[in-house]
């Protein structure tokens, strides 16, 4: 990715307020991008199949922020499909008020990048993401 370029982040969270938090969290980052916002997990898994073929990245995400507790499909069923496909390599963050360290080892054993309580300080917040789709855009 150039740096004129926008990565595009997928924001996969049910609600409302903390998603706008994330955006506001972004900005802050000042990584160019634009965000795609899902608000339950079945969204999110037909929205990338949308834009994944086989082999082929068609509009996909440079980076995914992931929340556990969401209706229809929980985070750890949508990151268990994301890690499923060879195809889909895409650096997902689990981020969540949960603090049940079952949680942080689940969430990691599945594939996520990292696991971050919502909602991180925006200096720690801005060199994970930078890190991740600077490791992203060198694979």
């Amino acid at each position: 990715m150039g740096p004129t370029e926008q990565s595009l982040v997928a924001i996969i969270e049910d609600d409302a307020d903390a998603a706008f938090l994330l955006r506001r969290l972004l900005l802050k980052t000042q990584v160019p991008h634009r965000v795609e916002h899902l608000d339950d997990g079945d969204k999110a898994l037909r929205f990338l199949t949308a834009r994944f073929e086989e082999g082929a990245r068609v509009g996909t995400p440079d980076l995914i922020l992931l929340d556990i507790k969401m209706p229809k499909l929980n985070g750890f069923e949508v990151l268990e499909w994301i890690r499923s496909k060879a195809h889909l390599s895409v650096p997902v963050i689990v981020m969540t008020t949960s603090d049940d360290p079952s949680d942080q080892q689940r969430a990691l054993a599945l594939g996520a990048d990292a696991f971050v309580s919502k909602f991180p300080s925006a200096t720690d917040f801005r060199e994970l993401v930078t890190r991740l789709l600077q490791t992203h855009a060198a694979a």
